[in-house]
């Protein structure tokens, strides 16, 4: 794993939690300045440290140590948890289970479609 690859996908999490990493470093309990490092890409944390980062942050470890591109949803994410309302939203909506996500995705698509019958559906 590439140190700044991890800490390109803690700092992607960080955005879509709508975290910031002083949070982060209190809440899984990390020193500011180690997770700083981590952060840009010049230190590896502890297994345990990695833990707690993705425990902290609702992820598993694989997905922080994940290195395939995901930056345009991870922008359509940040870009929806701008709008004003639907931040509460999404974090309710992430911490569903991935059958469930998938429901209200299909819900809000059903939804998009009857408001705009241009829309087209992506899933």
């Amino acid at each position: 794993m590439d140190a700044n690859h991890l800490g390109q996908n803690i700092k992607k999490w960080l955005r879509i939690r709508g975290m910031k990493p002083i949070e982060l470093s209190h809440r899984a309990e990390i020193d500011r300045s180690q997770l700083s490092r981590i952060l840009h890409g010049k230190s590896l944390p502890s297994i345990e440290s990695l833990a707690r980062i993705a425990n902290t942050l609702g992820v598993s470890a694989g997905d922080l140590l994940d290195d395939r591109q995901t930056k345009p949803v991870d922008d359509a994410i940040a870009e929806l948890q701008k709008k004003t309302g639907l931040k509460v939203a999404l974090r309710s909506i992430q911490k569903l289970n991935d059958e469930d996500q998938k429901k209200v995705l299909s819900i809000i698509n059903q939804v998009v479609s009857m408001l705009d019958p241009t829309e087209t559906s992506t899933n």
